[in-house]
């Protein structure tokens, strides 16, 4: 016979279960909001090995390709040779011989033929970078899709690089720390702790990185807060277009320094607040918080750098995580206050 006192505690666990049911089923729903079918989603991309089509072709061949890349991709073009290669494209022959030149320089033989052996066909990255595309017209109805994405070989001037139409990417960058060539390297400004972010499996994520900062959400120039809440959306936006990643690599953190993030959250958000950051506007203060570095200026050595950023991202996590029906395209307009107010840590 069932008494009171056991009908009230048969209530109490279908209670407690039901409680740690829906704990799970939200904590689910948070994890899968951004894991969404893209597959009728059409985006066409059209990618250009140019590096290797320059490096495998004659002379008049190059010539052709000179005039061809500079009609359909200019600014980039413009930027990767004269900026990065200190090649004159203006005048064929000045072109041919440059270019011819620069093939023939020792290092950069040796770079050109680890990059033909390594990027032979970059099949992979191809169909990650479409399918984040897809992701990013999903959510970005709007949002303009990338008409050339161009393989160079940029000479270490930037790992990849955006403009209103096309992006670039510098393959050199991603031969990884332990390759020979790389260890070897001494290009002025090309630290250590650069080196280390060498790594093949960052490309589709800096491809990314460089669209959205380009057609979304540039952070701004103003109070370290705000800042900081911009960071966050980006790499929010990131994250959704590439939801099958590691949140380390969306961060572009290795695991360990992902985990020292995780597990010293609130410790940074202290330090943050107790510095009296989050309301400064100096630009020379927010490089050591916002800016790659070997570490986060005045937190331990073994912490990541940028974590100014890590806190923005957490903080539009924790507000997305309680507006699960606010659109990703709304979140762009959303005030860096509300999203800030809305931040606790346990």
């Amino acid at each position: 016979m069932l008494t009171l006192n056991k009908v009230i505690k048969m209530i109490d666990l279908r209670l407690l279960f039901l409680a740690i049911l829906l704990t799970i089923l939200c904590s689910s729903c948070e994890n899968d909001r951004l894991k969404i079918n893209v597959s009728e989603v059409n985006v066409k991309l059209n990618f250009i090995n140019a590096d290797s089509m320059f490096y495998n072709s004659t002379i008049s061949r190059r010539l052709v390709l000179n005039r061809n890349f500079k009609q359909s991709f200019p600014d980039l073009y413009l930027y990767t040779f004269s900026k990065g290669l200190k090649i004159n494209t203006s005048v064929d022959s000045i072109f041919s011989n440059q270019l011819t030149t620069f093939y023939k320089d020792p290092y950069v033989n040796k770079l050109e033929r680890e990059i033909q052996v390594n990027f032979k066909l970059l099949s992979i990255e191809k169909q990650e970078i479409t399918e984040a595309m897809k992701h990013l017209k999903f959510h970005f109805t709007k949002m303009n899709i990338p008409n050339n994405i161009i393989f160079f070989n940029s000479l270490f001037s930037y790992n990849s690089k955006a403009t209103d139409t096309d992006i670039g990417i510098g393959l050199e960058w991603y031969l990884g720390i332990d390759n020979n060539l790389i260890k070897k390297t001494s290009i002025p400004g090309l630290y250590e702790y650069l080196k280390n972010g060498m790594d093949r499996k960052y490309l589709v994520r800096d491809v990314i990185y460089q669209w959205v900062y380009s057609q979304i959400q540039a952070p701004t120039d103003s109070k370290f807060a705000e800042d900081m809440v911009s960071w966050g959306k980006l790499l929010y936006f990131i994250e959704a277009a590439l939801p099958e990643k590691d949140k380390a690599l969306i961060l572009r953190y290795s695991p360990e320094k992902f985990k020292w993030a995780e597990e010293n959250e609130k410790r940074i958000w202290k330090y943050f607040v107790e510095q009296k950051l989050l309301f400064k506007s100096d630009e020379l203060i927010k490089l050591g918080y916002f800016n790659e570095a070997p570490n986060t200026r005045g937190l331990p050595k073994e912490s990541p750098d940028r974590l100014g950023q890590y806190i923005g991202w957490k903080m539009v996590k924790n507000y997305m995580n309680k507006n699960s029906e606010l659109p990703l395209e709304k979140l762009v307009d959303v005030p860096f206050a509300k999203i800030m107010q809305a931040y606790k840590i346990d």
